[in-house]
Formats: C-alpha cells, structure tokens, sequence
C-alpha cells in the first residue's frame, strides 16, 4: 500500500507578499495622527505621526533584509515554497541567523526596531481611546487598537512558521539538503542589515530626537521626546530600549539556570523517529499548511479557504491508492474586485 498526500497552497510561499501582507502600521499611525489633530490633541497627532515615520524607517532595514534573504534561499534550495525546505539553519547558518533577527523585527519583538514604532502607535490609540474626544473617534481608536493588537498576534505566529519550516527541521527535498551558504558578499549584507536592525532599535530615542522637526512642522507641539536612552510621549508613557535589551540578556538564562539547579544536567539519548511503524522520511513533518490550517479554520468565515481532495483506488478495491489534496485562500479583492475592474 502506498499513500501518499500531498500539499500544494499558494500560502505556503516564501515570497515578497508573505512579507508585505503583515499588517502594516503606517497607515494606521497616519489615520490616527490625522483623527487625533481633528479632535485637538496635537501632541498626541504629532506622536502618532513619529510612530508612522519611525516604522517607515525601521520597515527600510528589516524589509529590505527580509526580501534579499528570500533570493538567497532561492539561489541556494532552488525554491520559495516552504514545503520544500527545511534544515537550512544547518547549512546556512550565517543567513539563518541574519533571517531570524529580521523575523524577530518585522513581528515587532523587543528590543529590535520594529518594537518601539508599534508601541507608540498603541500608546497613541490608547490615549485617544481615553481622551474626550468624541465617542465615535474614541470608538474608532478603540477597534484599531484591538485590531492591530490581534494582527501582531498572527505577525509572531507568521515569522514562527517562517523561520521554523524552512530553518529548521530535516531537509524536505534534495535541493534543500544540497544548500550551501551564500557567498561572503551575500551574507555580508544580511549580517549588515540584522546589525541595523539591532542598533536602529536600541537607538530609537535618538532617531526620535532626529525625526522631531517633522511631526512638529506637520502637527504642532512635541509628542514624543528624546532624553539620552529614554524615550517618552506626551501622556507620560516611557520606554527605554536598551534597558529592554539589558532584562532579556539578564533574565533570558534564568528558566535554564533553575531547571539545571533543581534537576541537574540534563541527559539526552539519541533514537530513531517513531513514525508509526513507517520509515521516516522528512515530507513527514509539519508544512507550512499544517502550521497555518488552525487560523485558517477559525477565520474561515473570514478568509473562505479553498480546498479539493482526490482520491483514486486500487481497482475496485476499498484501499486508496493516491490521496492527492490542494487548498489555497483566495485573494478576495483581488480576484472578484481588481482583477474584473
């Protein structure tokens, strides 16, 4: 008996859209810097504006790694789809790290660069969800607030699959486990742009301290200061990056430091994967469309996922012979409203 499924999903690609359709921020920071100047809160407008020029700035580093990573994954396994990877931390090491720094910025992770843009632009929703602005602006900053909060949430559950399907793991085709790493000029400059991203972040007050002229030509008064490390906005709310930095360095070991004193060393033993009573083979790990299918479901009355399964049979007998399975979510406004106007 040979079953075999397989997956073929448009999702499941390690294309420049994965990247692009993350939420992105700016527009909402403009939207609010606008509502907040109409509803008198120049201070808090110009805030928000700050947060909108800052992630534009940041988006310049962690995009530009990102989309330069996914042309040497290309170059080196031969594909973009993710289900086709696997094991490439192993054999690109130096681009695995580069890409997993640009992971942890775009999804907006202390204390790298994208974190302090986003934080700003909740501050500013929760300022105008508190202010005395009309209900229907304070409404209106509310929904975005949630919104965004839960879009940050499938931004870390986005980079997750990510990273996890085609770094980690075993190879899942014999072009992924041919990989070689990129040239020194290649990774050279993913580990420039993973350095940026790091420094852009622990830097963020200063680079306020550089935007300032704009949002105050533009708005009006300061909204968001810069005094050495610390950076803080006209509610009051303060945020200083390297000391972010500095608790994750100090507090990351400390879960391993207690198992090791309460347990003592670890001890490991080596065996083979338990695939049923199958020989194991590397198609039998999680996908990037097994990753996704769970948010795919709960949003299905969102989202209206596509899926087909094929089955033919041995002869007349009841045994499948193939399964074969395809889904893909469809671009809803792009195949029934752009694509016909």
């Amino acid at each position: 008996l040979f079953f075999e499924i397989k997956h073929e999903e448009r999702d499941a690609q390690m294309r420049g859209d994965t990247f692009d359709q993350v939420a992105d921020w700016r527009e909402v920071a403009l939207g609010a810097a606008l509502t907040l100047r109409a509803e008198h809160h120049p201070a808090l407008a110009s805030a928000a504006l700050a947060a909108a020029l800052l992630h534009a700035t940041n988006h310049a580093w962690f995009k530009t790694l990102l989309f330069l990573a996914a042309g040497s994954v290309q170059r080196a396994a031969h594909t973009l789809n993710l289900d086709r990877t696997g094991g490439l931390l192993r054999r690109m090491p130096f681009t695995g790290a580069a890409v997993l720094v640009g992971c942890l910025a775009i999804a907006a992770l202390p204390p790298l660069n994208g974190f302090v843009g986003e934080w700003m632009l909740f501050r500013s929703l929760v300022d105008l969800g508190a202010s005395n602005s009309g209900d229907a602006s304070r409404l209106v900053g509310l929904a975005a607030l949630g919104s965004l909060a839960l879009t940050g949430g499938l931004a870390v559950a986005c980079f997750v699959r990510l990273f996890g399907i085609a770094f980690l793991g075993l190879p899942r085709s014999d072009e992924a486990d041919a990989a070689t790493e990129s040239t020194a000029s290649m990774y050279g400059v993913l580990g420039a742009l993973a350095l940026g991203c790091v420094a852009t972040g622990l830097a963020a007050p200063w680079i306020i301290r550089w935007l300032e002229p704009v949002p105050i030509a533009l708005v009006g008064p300061r909204g968001a200061t810069a005094d050495h490390e610390l950076l803080t906005l006209a509610s009051g709310a303060s945020l200083s990056p390297a000391v972010i930095a500095g608790m994750l360095i100090i507090l990351a070991p400390l879960p391993w430091i207690v198992a090791r004193a309460v347990y003592g060393a670890n001890r490991r033993a080596r065996g083979p994967v338990w695939a049923g009573g199958m020989r194991f083979r590397p198609a039998m790990q999680y996908t990037a469309t097994s990753f996704s299918k769970p948010l795919r479901l709960f949003f299905s009355r969102v989202l209206f996922p596509e899926r087909r399964i094929e089955v033919s049979y041995h002869g007349v007998s009841r045994l499948p012979r193939l399964v074969r399975y395809s889904g893909r979510v469809a671009g809803l406004f792009e195949e029934r409203l752009y694509a016909p106007a």
